[in-house]
């Protein structure tokens, strides 16, 4: 998802994230970091950021200067590493 750059672009700029996993959108338009990243958390805590995370295309899209997509590359050490985070 790129929340990490979102978060960042969201301290100066208003941001939208679209997201296909419902539990993720409902964590980040909480104030909750998706992965272990103290700075991130911090931010997404205490920053008043201009971010905001749906999981519509309709909601997202419209009106975008731009598009930015992320997808995780998951290599077998990195992955191993990436759910024992989530757990």
């Amino acid at each position: 998802m790129g929340v990490s750059l979102a978060v960042l672009i969201a301290q100066h700029d208003e941001v939208t994230v679209l997201d296909i996993d419902a539990a993720r959108v409902a964590k980040i338009n909480a104030g909750e970091a998706t992965m272990v990243d103290s700075e991130i958390s911090a931010l997404l805590a205490e920053k008043d950021l201009n971010l905001s995370v749906t999981g519509e295309a309709d909601e997202a899209y419209p009106g975008a200067d731009f598009v930015v997509m992320s997808q995780l590359m998951f290599y077998k050490l990195s992955m191993e590493w990436i759910m024992r985070q989530r757990q």
